[in-house]
């Protein structure tokens, strides 16, 4: 069972939706500020919010989610498709829509997919598991010296102390991690963890993986 917010100001298209999310921990607001309060109360596990051009509360939840760093997967209900709300839509995260008028099936189904990939994507971000030397060092100490020896231009001042949130009261254990923009650029998996920024970032970044591609990408493009 999820835990979803339901952000919808239209009181008909809140209960169809509501209904198609039966057996979940459904939590519904119909303004900013009721959605504002259950987001930072406690993080959900997905978001099924309603885009309008004539309200701005969906995009103004986008917004603050962006602002706040809530990294939950969104599921966006659209008027129809190709919208400009779309568009901005991308820009602020969303991967998953549907239009109005849905069903039972086609929302159940974005759902699913869309917690599905976000699943995936925090074992990925999870990365491998944590290293001798970060439990036993002062992790701020040890972001201040990779970020003295950083070689690789995309490192710079990158370097952070990470830890994800994985439920009510539930985070990873923190540890070294680095949110790279030319992984990012090349479709890989944006966060490298301490050895690789060891060997790699304030090393031979040349060999790095991600830098190799990127530059085959930079020849293929002229």
């Amino acid at each position: 069972m999820a835990r979803v917010v339901l952000a919808c100001p239209d009181a008909t298209e809140r209960t169809v939706l509501r209904a198609c999310l039966n057996g979940n921990d459904v939590a519904e607001v119909k303004t900013f500020k009721d959605a504002a309060k259950a987001l930072t109360q406690a993080p959900p596990d997905l978001v099924l919010v309603r885009l309008d051009t004539h309200d701005s509360t969906g995009m103004d939840i986008l917004h603050l989610m962006r602002r706040s760093k809530i990294n939950v997967p969104v599921v966006a209900v659209l008027p129809r498709r190709g919208t400009p709300l779309e568009g901005e839509a991308w820009q602020l995260g969303v991967r998953t829509y549907i239009t109005l008028p849905t069903t039972y099936d086609k929302v159940r189904l974005a759902v699913d997919s869309a917690l599905r990939q976000a699943e995936k994507a925090n074992q990925a971000a999870d990365g491998p598991d944590i290293t001798d030397t970060e439990r036993d060092a002062n992790l701020t100490a040890l972001v201040n010296e990779l970020t003295r020896k950083m070689k690789c231009p995309a490192g710079t001042n990158r370097v952070l102390i990470r830890s994800v949130i994985k439920g009510v009261n539930r985070r990873t254990e923190p540890r070294i991690s680095l949110r790279c923009p030319i992984r990012q650029a090349v479709g890989l998996n944006e966060y490298v963890f301490f050895e690789h920024i060891r060997d790699y970032c304030t090393g031979d970044y040349h060999a790095c993986d991600a830098v190799i591609q990127y530059k085959r990408l930079r020849k293929a493009n002229g």
